[in-house]
């Protein structure tokens, strides 16, 4: 195989597939070969600035989601702190609905990847609306608590008494205990993000409580956002199938 035609034919029909429109003010409108969940493709404003790009989504991407969501009641709480997170990570800015981001001029490309991606993840937080992780996992996790614990022990989507915007900050499961002892679970890196954002909350109104996160699959979460969750969970357990570790780390957890 020639890899040099493959390359030539990618950057060919790359360049083919981009739309590209002149604004009258001196700006451009950039449509680039990838969709959202609507399948529209991300339309980029750009316009030179004395760094060498800013590049803008026009305030498109928090529009879409006014569409079908109260933004002041979707921006908020683990929700707020998440896309604040996610702006961050992108070296991003935020501003009055529009999302931005100024590149070097030899950076033009990444820069708008980098921005299509942001508005990507933002848009996804309108399924953390209503599902905070898949069903189906937190399905078998409440099974896996049963099978260990008497089903009047374990509360599921717990709102902690006493917190400030307690219903942004749900417990996925609580377990009595002298101590109360909370449950996460995170099937993706976005639900180990909400769940870190929710422990940062307990710890900053000084709630009593010991914590344990079950995962999906540890080898699939970022080691950035691994170092964050051992930096503020008591435990975590690395699979869900591993259910004698889950049992262990309980009944360590009771027993302390």
């Amino acid at each position: 195989m020639n890899y040099s035609t493959v390359k030539q034919l990618l950057c060919n029909s790359f360049c083919r597939d981009i739309g590209f429109k002149e604004l009258k003010n001196g700006g451009a409108i950039i449509s680039l070969p990838n969709y959202d969940r609507d399948g529209d493709a991300y339309s980029i404003y750009i316009k030179g600035s004395n760094a060498g790009w800013l590049l803008s989504d026009g305030a498109s991407t928090v529009m879409r989601l006014s569409y079908e969501h109260d933004i002041d009641d979707l921006l908020k709480g683990s929700r707020l702190d998440l896309f604040n997170s996610h702006v961050a990570d992108a070296g991003a800015e935020y501003d009055d609905g529009e999302l931005f981001i100024e590149v070097p001029a030899d950076q033009l490309l990444g820069g708008l990847f980098t921005l299509t991606n942001l508005m990507s993840r933002v848009s996804d937080l309108s399924l953390l609306k209503q599902y905070r992780i898949a069903s189906n996992f937190r399905d078998e996790l409440r099974d896996v608590l049963y099978s260990i614990l008497p089903k009047d022990k374990v509360h599921e989507n717990y709102i902690v008494p006493n917190l400030p915007n307690a219903e942004d900050y749900t417990i996925d499961y609580k377990i009595d205990a002298d101590t109360p002892l909370f449950l996460f679970a995170a099937n993706n890196k976005d639900a180990v993000r909400l769940s870190v954002i929710t422990l940062q909350h307990l710890e900053k109104h000084n709630i009593d409580f010991n914590s344990i996160v079950v995962l999906d699959d540890s080898n699939k979460v970022p080691k950035q956002d691994m170092n964050r969750l051992m930096g503020v969970a008591n435990d975590f357990v690395p699979d869900l199938t591993q259910v004698d570790i889950i049992q262990k780390k309980i009944s360590h957890r009771l027993a302390s």
